[in-house]
């Protein structure tokens, strides 16, 4: 991500469209806990996604949901770096890498 906006601004590339790599999915993950706050369970299913609890957990807390403003704040904090580690990991998996 931080290569993405260094490499755009040094293409000269405005301001703005430096910052959306890192407002766009900022914004989905805020969103995302916002409008599904379902909380991280631990369950015994081997099928159940290890990366999916963690962010789970981290953005809208385990058992219960956080309240909203906790949601917001760990979405923007956590948000960018959380939904491009996602993407990565989807493309390592289906490139047979991961």
């Amino acid at each position: 991500m931080a290569a993405l906006i260094g490499a755009l601004a040094w293409l000269g590339a405005p301001a703005w469209v430096a910052f959306v790599p890192w407002a766009a999915p900022t914004a989905a993950m805020v969103g995302r806990a916002l409008l599904r706050p379902t909380p991280a369970a631990v369950t015994d299913d081997d099928d159940d996604s290890w990366p999916g609890f963690v962010i789970e957990y981290a953005l809208i807390g385990e058992e219960r949901p956080r309240s909203a403003v906790t949601r917001v704040v760990a979405g923007i904090v956590f948000g960018a770096p959380v939904a491009w580690a996602v993407a990565l990991f989807a493309i390592l998996t289906l490139a047979g890498i991961a």
